[in-house]
């Protein structure tokens, strides 16, 4: 019988998203175009230690996600997996005696569309992009499919600790929105700021 500890021991993460879609191919990224997740969270209690794709020991990460172009947001779709996939992962290690598994789920109050499961743009921001989400994949634990953030059907991932270990994998990439017409809604370049939190329960 599993036990969920999530009541007590919540692993919070806040997910930013900062990036500019170009209108066009092969443009320079000046200062300020580049994309930027920032993770934020905290363990309490016996649980595990959680670090970043760095291998540094912090919940803390900063994923630096590529500039697009315009033309490349409005071809993608989340079935050929988006555009400007960028991996990342989150570690646990030295997790308690007695915790064999840990499974991970993502939600946003504030951001996550529940139409398709992705994130949607903060609109609040200077010259925000619009119809731009950002979509997350699993990537990794025998898992591809998409992470539907928010949604009561998404699959959380699950990983099995060895020796009190394990990862988490994801990838993040850029999708339109799902308002997105390439003739009367169309995409406007722009910045793209959003963001998520994460919970870890174990077993």
């Amino acid at each position: 019988m599993s036990k969920d500890y999530s009541a007590w021991y919540k692993v919070g993460c806040s997910l930013c998203v900062a990036c500019a879609v170009l209108s066009s191919a092969g443009v320079i990224a000046a200062d300020g175009d580049v994309g930027i997740i920032t993770f934020t969270g905290g363990v309490t209690g016996e649980t595990c230690k959680i670090s970043n794709s760095t291998g540094s020991q912090s919940s803390n990460m900063t994923l630096v996600m590529p500039v697009v172009a315009k033309k490349d947001v409005e071809s993608a779709t989340i079935e050929n997996g988006g555009v400007g996939r960028t991996p990342f992962d989150i570690e646990l290690s030295g997790c308690a005696t007695g915790i064999s598994r840990a499974q991970v789920s993502f939600s946003s109050e504030e951001f996550a569309n529940l139409t398709d499961g992705t994130l949607n743009n903060d609109t609040t921001i200077d010259d925000a992009a619009k119809n731009v989400n950002v979509v997350l994949f699993n990537n990794g634990n025998s898992q591809s499919s998409q992470v539907f953030i928010g949604r009561q059907d998404d699959t959380p991932q699950i990983v099995t600790l060895d020796n009190g270990s394990g990862v988490f994998s994801f990838a993040a990439a850029y999708v339109p929105g799902p308002q997105f017409n390439s003739n009367s809604n169309q995409i406007v370049p722009g910045k793209v700021h959003t963001n998520a939190t994460f919970s870890i329960t174990y077993y």
